[in-house]
């Protein structure tokens, strides 16, 4: 038996003399030519306007591999855009098996045809800037690193550390109306269909600005999950638009955390279901970066004391502190808001205790001197 022979033994796979296998080859060929001159002459295929089924130019249809996309399009007037697909009745016609056969033809999925002007105007609105811990935060900057560190994508400690570091340099400015974006299709007569869609926030990398609409009222959960989402995608693909493969990824961890506003518990169970964590020097580049937070009971910075206590015991300690005549803010997350009885209960010489929620936090820090406590993880 020759080596050939016992390999596919050895395998299971079925023995195929040499002769055969140049025949099967033959016959691949065939088809593969058969096809290259029979895919040149579908020059049509089906798309429904208004109930009825017609026949379009496939330059003029797309696959509708983004919603988004597709629901913008879709209002253009007396006009549809993508293929058709038959009733779902006919199990030997999935949408997979026709988006496939579509695109083996030359049908361009949407999201690779369009073309997106994402410019920025601000005509009738000046925007104003916003403390920039209200979206970027220890929590999100930890989650990143993580992700960044995973051995699979092999970026150095200094290379991660170099991408996280423009989310730290970030100005964070709130509109008062969405932000625009104009996306376009060419046709094959070459006229040009535009529509145009909002969202909340738009990152410019090149100028380190973070554009957000303002919000006029407390989210829901379909605002916060929108919010996560865009925010997800825009941090994402603006970290990692050198490597475009891992966006997708990076996105759905950021999007669920940001669900959940970063919340210390919450990214850690992440970081571990997805095991991602932060070597040494990683956390160390966290401990020294500009984020607001520092592991001495007190710092003060640019005129503003600001310490964090993680524990119920920190506090206790932060009591024997001095802060004569600062402010001590106590930053309080949903879950812990039930207990601001016990929180005024403190009682600090010198400093007024006052209470809100975690996400107006932020808004204090332009006032002098503050000492800000984060008890996100108390009780």
């Amino acid at each position: 038996m020759d080596v050939q022979g016992a390999t596919g033994i050895a395998l299971g796979w079925p023995v195929v003399p040499s002769s055969t296998s140049a025949h099967l080859q033959d016959q691949q060929l065939a088809v593969d030519q058969f096809q290259q001159k029979l895919l040149p002459a579908f020059v049509k295929v089906p798309v429904c306007t208004d109930g009825t089924i017609l026949m379009s130019k496939k330059e003029d249809v797309f696959i509708p591999d983004d919603l988004l996309l597709k629901d913008l399009f879709d209002k253009l007037p007396n006009r549809s855009l993508f293929i058709w697909y038959p009733s779902s009745s006919l199990p030997s016609m999935s949408r997979a098996k026709l988006n496939n056969i579509h695109g083996s033809i030359g049908v361009q999925a949407i999201s690779k045809a369009v073309g997106k002007n994402d410019s920025l105007t601000l005509e009738n609105d000046s925007p104003t800037k916003a403390a920039r811990c209200k979206v970027i935060n220890v929590g999100m900057i930890k989650l990143v690193l993580a992700f960044l560190a995973d051995p699979a994508l092999d970026i150095s400690a200094e290379e991660r550390h170099k991408i996280v570091s423009c989310l730290l340099d970030v100005m964070v400015l709130e509109t008062s109306e969405p932000i625009t974006v104009g996306y376009n299709v060419k046709l094959s007569s070459g006229d040009v269909l535009d529509v145009k869609g909002t969202r909340k926030l738009r990152w410019g990398r090149e100028s380190s600005k973070l554009y957000m609409q303002k919000s006029k009222r407390a989210p829901g959960y379909k605002e916060k999950l929108e919010f996560a989402t865009k925010f997800a995608d825009e941090i994402s693909q603006g970290l990692l638009f050198e490597k475009a493969e891992h966006i997708p990824l990076l996105a759905e961890v950021v999007k669920i955390c940001s669900f959940m506003d970063f919340y210390g518990t919450a990214v850690e169970h992440i970081l571990k279901s997805k095991n991602l964590q932060l070597f040494p020097e990683d956390e160390e580049f966290l401990n020294t970066a500009s984020l607001g937070r520092s592991r001495n009971p007190a710092v003060t910075f640019s005129g503003v004391a600001l310490a964090h206590a993680d524990t119920w015991s920190e506090v206790q300690v932060l009591k024997k502190h001095s802060f004569s005549g600062a402010i001590l803010t106590l930053q309080i997350a949903n879950s812990f808001s039930k207990q601001k009885q016990n929180l005024h209960s403190l009682k600090f010489s010198g400093i007024t205790i006052s209470t809100f929620h975690a996400s107006d936090a932020c808004h204090f820090e332009a006032q002098m001197p503050i000492v800000v406590y984060s008890l996100r993880k108390l009780i």
